[in-house]
């Protein structure tokens, strides 16, 4: 893995058009919410999501893996998880029309993204449980759980573009240079596996 430092990141962001950055951030962050004006949600504004980000990607919360995707799909990776979390426990409404996830609080099943959660984590606490994701042992042990499940080579490379943030088939698609077609079957591969996290086992079928 290729974790880029504190100073690889900032020398990213100064080469970086970061008003361009934060202005495609916000319009994510407030395409994911049901009511998209400006008043607050659950105390926060739609920038208050996209500077949380950028500060979990220079204080090592957050590990971008060079080697796995860009800096810009890391960041909207992490942003994703974010807001994952913040509907999931906050109980805010997400819209509806968005198909990437489904940020539904009544939703029974776990995903990968959401997993590095503590229930007791208060929204705005700077996160350290996110290293989990960044922990190769891990990483590789739930591997070695997919291809004891009869994983292939290809099924194994869109999980690690998943633990990367590297999540929608688009964007795998692009990441791997497969037809979105072949990415969308190896979806619905794993969406039949789970992983093992400690003691309890994660279902993939929300991925």
């Amino acid at each position: 893995m290729a974790i880029a430092t504190t100073s690889q990141i900032l020398e990213t962001l100064e080469n970086l058009d970061l008003k361009d950055l934060l202005d495609k951030m916000e319009d994510y962050v407030r395409g994911r919410f049901y009511d998209k004006t400006d008043q607050n949600k659950n105390g926060l504004q739609f920038q208050d999501f996209c500077q949380t980000v950028l500060m979990k990607a220079c204080d090592g919360t957050r590990k971008w893996d060079m080697g796995k995707g860009s800096f810009e799909n890391f960041i909207f990776g992490t942003l994703r998880s974010d807001l994952n979390y913040f509907f999931k426990k906050g109980k805010v409404r997400p819209d509806d029309d968005d198909n990437e996830e489904d940020d539904s609080e009544y939703s029974e099943e776990s995903y990968i993204t959401d997993v590095y959660y503590s229930e007791d984590i208060e929204q705005g606490v700077i996160d350290k449980s996110f290293d989990k994701i960044d922990d190769d042992t891990n990483i590789q042990r739930w591997i070695s759980s997919l291809k004891e499940q009869g994983s292939d080579n290809l099924e194994i490379e869109v999980f690690e573009c998943w633990t990367a943030g590297i999540k929608t088939p688009k964007e795998v698609a692009e990441y791997m240079s497969l037809p979105i077609k072949e990415i969308n079957n190896i979806y619905k591969r794993l969406r039949r596996k789970t992983i093992k996290l400690d003691t309890q086992w994660i279902s993939l079928k929300k991925q």
